[in-house]
């Protein structure tokens, strides 16, 4: 039921944000929010703490195979201080959960988990250190999904702006964002060439959902040159040589409260309609 998807969506944003940077109140009662209600849904919940007080809130869906790949969908949930971050990244959170509640009953031979990451905001420490424990145990990692900011959208003309190194790395994209009239409408997801079933994947699932799709899976070389795309957690998987993908409405380059910057992060500023969507 779309409508009901879309209160809980809206729910769950008012919910997660609140001023919770590491350590912080907030932080703690989103961390504690999020593993309750993993735990809810049965999937198997740990929260794993790592270097200078970080928390990575995980759930597992054990696969059908005791050698599983992993598929990971994960956002984070920590935030700068004295923001509320209601679309980075309370949206990434309650998508997440959305498609943590699809796929709660669901069976595969691959494992599902559900991570919510610390310290995304600082250099990613909590994806790094997941992704590196993975690496170190000979893991294997199918899919990388990180939902970060996917809750904010214009129909106006101009309200998309992109990085110079755009028109370098992918000309195409830039055609395609000008035949749209720099409209901020659209969702991105960037990837690796790893991850380019992923993207195809996300590309129909869109014309489904009627969600425009921008995606590309990038050469090692393009993501050098177009370091913004290497901003959020799909990164520390790249770097440790895991297939990662972010899907994202581009933060600062569509969203004006990105990091509180020209008015605050709110939950009244997201389109729940394109989270909506988003998250089927």
């Amino acid at each position: 039921d779309r409508a009901a998807l879309r209160a809980q969506l809206e729910r769950d944003v008012r919910s997660f944000a609140i001023d919770r940077p590491p350590l912080s109140p907030g932080w703690r009662q989103v961390q504690r929010d999020l593993a309750v209600r993993l735990k809810q849904l049965g999937y198997a919940t740990t929260r794993e703490n790592f270097d200078d007080g970080g928390v990575n809130v995980i759930g597992l869906h054990p696969g059908a195979r005791p050698d599983a790949e992993l598929v990971v969908v994960s956002a984070h949930y920590d935030h700068l201080p004295f923001c509320a971050g209601a679309d980075d990244n309370a949206s990434g959170l309650a998508a997440v959960l959305a498609v943590a509640t699809a796929l709660a009953g669901s069976a595969s031979d691959r494992a599902l988990v559900i991570a919510f990451w610390d310290q995304e905001e600082t250099g990613l420490g909590g994806s790094a250190e997941f992704a590196q424990g993975l690496k170190r145990r000979g893991a294997k990692v199918r899919a990388m999904l990180s939902l970060d900011g996917v809750g904010f959208a214009s129909d106006a003309p101009g309200s998309q702006l992109a990085p110079e190194a755009l028109g370098i790395v992918l000309p195409e994209m830039v055609k395609l964002l000008d035949e749209n009239g720099r409209r901020g409408n659209f969702l991105g997801v960037m990837g690796d060439q790893d991850s380019e079933r992923v993207i195809a994947a996300f590309e129909r699932a869109g014309k489904q959902a009627a969600l425009p799709i921008m995606g590309a899976a990038l050469s090692k070389m393009s993501r050098a040159v177009l370091n913004d795309v290497a901003r959020s957690d799909h990164a520390s998987f790249w770097f440790a040589g895991y297939p990662g993908v972010l899907v994202t409405d581009t933060a600062d380059f569509r969203n004006p409260h990105y990091h509180c910057g020209a008015g605050p992060d709110l939950p009244g500023t997201l389109d729940y309609d394109f989270l909506t969507r988003v998250a089927i």
